[in-house]
This record gives C-alpha cells, sequence and structure tokens, in this order.
C-alpha cells in the first residue's frame, strides 16, 4: 500500500513537472539580466524551466545598452525561446524553405539561398519574396524587431496530380483541347488552376465535359460513373423539348432540338388549319351540288367537289405527317435526354505531413452529353 502511494504520488510530480512552460533567453551581447514581471531571474544565457502560464513582461537590460523588452502569453507545457538584441536597432532573420534552396529577396533585392541564417536586417517593414523553380512564389510585407527572427516557409509546388478511373482506351480524353496520351491516364501532372476536361465517344458521338480548378499539393481521382439514372433532364425535356440536352451541356444539340421542335410544331398548326380550310371546301362545293338546279350547275359543283375531296385527302395526309413529325422530334428528344447524358465524380485529395488525405468529394451531375449504360 505505501509503495502505491509513493508511486501515485510520483506520478502526480512527475505531470506537474512536464505541464511547467521553458523560457530560454539569449541576448546579444550576454550576460545581460533578465526581467520576468520585474522580477530578476539571472543572466543571458538563461534557461528558466518552470515558468507558469499566463501573461509576462521579459525584460532584458545590460548597463547602458538599450532595454529590450516584450509582452508574452505563455501556454501551458510549451517551449519558447527568446534572442534579444541590445546593441543596436536591427533584426536577425533565420529563413528556411520547405524544399531548400529557395532563392531569398528583401525588398526585390536577391540576398542568397535558403537556409539564411541569422542575416542582420534594419527595423522596418520589409518585402520578402522566395521563389524556387516549378513551386509557387511566397511573397509577404513583414517587420524585423530587435531579436532573432525565424520562419520556415512551406513551398507549394506549380503541379498537382491527376488520375482517371474507368476509363477504356477506347476513349478520347482533352485537357484544355491537347489530346492526353492514354498512357497518361495514372497520375498526370498538371499545372495548377483551372482547366476543361473533355471525354469524347467517338463511337457514340458523344461528350463529356467539365471545368476543373486545380489546388496546389492536391491530388485528383476523376471516374467515369456508367450506370448513373437521372430524371432531371428527362423532366426538363419533357417540360421544354432540348431544354435537357442544354442543362447537359450539350447546346447544340439542345438548340437543334429546340428548333426542330418548334418548326415541326408550327407545320402541324398550318397543316391543321390547312386541313380545316379543305374540309370546309369540300363541304360548301357538297352543299352547292344538292342545292343545284340545273344540270350544267350539277355537273359544275360536281367536279369542284371532287377535286375539293382530292385536297383535302392531300391535306389529311399533310396533317399526319406533321403529327407525326412533331411527336417523333419530341419522343427523340425524350429518349435522347435519358440516354446521351452522363457524370464524373471527382475525389480530392490534400498533402498533409507528406501523406494524401480525402479532403472532399465532388459530383458533377449530368456533364455535357455521353451514353449512360454504354461507355
Amino acid at each position: 500500500m505505501k509503495v502505491k502511494i509513493i508511486m501515485i504520488f510520483c506520478l502526480c510530480l512527475i505531470a506537474k513537472i512536464e505541464a511547467q512552460s521553458v523560457l530560454s533567453i539569449q541576448s546579444k551581447p550576454d550576460n545581460a539580466n533578465v526581467y520576468v514581471n520585474d522580477s530578476l531571474y539571472g543572466k543571458t544565457p538563461l534557461k528558466i524551466s518552470n515558468i507558469g502560464a499566463g501573461n509576462k513582461l521579459i525584460s532584458i537590460e545590460k548597463d547602458s545598452l538599450k532595454e529590450w523588452a516584450y509582452n508574452y502569453h505563455i501556454e501551458k507545457d510549451s517551449s519558447y525561446q527568446i534572442y534579444a538584441i541590445l546593441d543596436g536597432d536591427y533584426g536577425l532573420l533565420s529563413l528556411y524553405s520547405n524544399p531548400s534552396g529557395a532563392n531569398v529577396s528583401i525588398n526585390d533585392s536577391l540576398i542568397g539561398k535558403t537556409p539564411i541564417l541569422e542575416y542582420k536586417i534594419n527595423n522596418f517593414i520589409h518585402k520578402f519574396k522566395i521563389e524556387k523553380e516549378n513551386y509557387v512564389p511566397w511573397e509577404e510585407y513583414f517587420g524585423i524587431g530587435r531579436r532573432l527572427e525565424k520562419k520556415t516557409i512551406n513551398l507549394h509546388s506549380i503541379y498537382s496530380s491527376l488520375s482517371f478511373n474507368n476509363f477504356s482506351n477506347d476513349l478520347k480524353l482533352y485537357i484544355d483541347g491537347v489530346l492526353l496520351d492514354s498512357t497518361k491516364f495514372a497520375n498526370y501532372k498538371l499545372l495548377i488552376g483551372s482547366h476543361r476536361i473533355q471525354l469524347i465517344d467517338a463511337k457514340y458521338d458523344c461528350e463529356i465535359s467539365k471545368n476543373i480548378n486545380m489546388e496546389p499539393d492536391n491530388h485528383y481521382e476523376i471516374y467515369l460513373d456508367r450506370n448513373k439514372f437521372s430524371l432531371r433532364p428527362l423532366i426538363y425535356s419533357a417540360i421544354i423539348p432540348g431544354l435537357g440536352q442544354i442543362s447537359n451541356q450539350y447546346y447544340q444539340k439542345g438548340t437543334l432540338i429546340l428548333l426542330s421542335t418548334i418548326a415541326s410544331g408550327c407545320l402541324t398548326a398550318w397543316s391543321i388549319n390547312n386541313h380545316h380550310r379543305k374540309t370546309d371546301e369540300y363541304n360548301s362545293f357538297q352543299d352547292k351540288y344538292r342545292l343545284a338546279k340545273t344540270e350544267a350547275d350539277a355537273s359544275y359543283y360536281h367536279s369542284m367537289t371532287q377535286n375539293a375531296y382530292d385536297k383535302v385527302n392531300t391535306a389529311s395526309k399533310l396533317k399526319s405527317l406533321a403529327i407525326g413529325t412533331m411527336i417523333g422530334v419530341y419522343l427523340y428528344n425524350l429518349l435522347d435526354a435519358v440516354l446521351f447524358s452522363g457524370r464524373l465524380d471527382l475525389i480530392r485529395y490534400e498533402k498533409q505531413d507528406g501523406k494524401y488525405q480525402i479532403k472532399n468529394e465532388i459530383g458533377y451531375k449530368s456533364i455535357s452529353a455521353g451514353i449512360q449504360w454504354n461507355f
């Protein structure tokens, strides 16, 4: 029992010690007095291993040199490093980049390549720029005080990678209008920014296309959904013929279907009206034939009635053809809206700590035109 109590006491003591923050202080020149909230703690270089959490006023003084003072907020179980400069109005900058070997410019003047160690710079706000081939330039304005400032900059590649899944080699894949070699369907390097992906199936004369925005340090996987059924283009085309195709971004086909529907509708309306007129003419001649008082009038109106009857038959056939054409165009419009649609699914992986992790998944619905169950 006594042993257990001692062990618990030791564990609590260790936990309490570990919860204390550590403050390491250096100065240039060294052997300067260090005050924490006006209490003298010693001379630089100094390591305070049991400083409590909270706001602390750190003051460093030496002889006739300038006093150095800053307010710090100390967190629990944290480590802090202070490097104070007492002998002038300048700062020291240590600049690192990942990857290293990047050009560093201050106020548009090249000073060297990373890592830059303790570069002396006057106290002012400066423009810093880090550049490396095949990486996005980093640029920022910030000021350097009378201390050593350390910064590590993670540079982002100008390329992202792209993979295409469920894509057969007989499909033609274009990126920004350039045909992509089928051997490059996996881990294809692409500049960051907006790009247009086009998938064309020559067999069915159909296309799926969409703009995607490539972000730095990301990997994208694009999946072709072959069996995705969507009623949206069907409903659109049922309300307004061609609208389903237009919603699929197949603008030429949708416009052609819409114009064909309008033309067939106008032809149907004209043919119905023409059939009515011809029928009225036939009935009029037939009435006049029945009311004829002389043999000559009867013979004349009989001939006109026969001629009008032939015109009624022709108008009837034209009406049937127009109605059939209008129905055919409308049914083709519905069938095309169902069959010729497609879907691309996009999964984005973001690079974190050197590994790719799924960031989000975006479904592109009804993108342009494609055969849903045939490719």
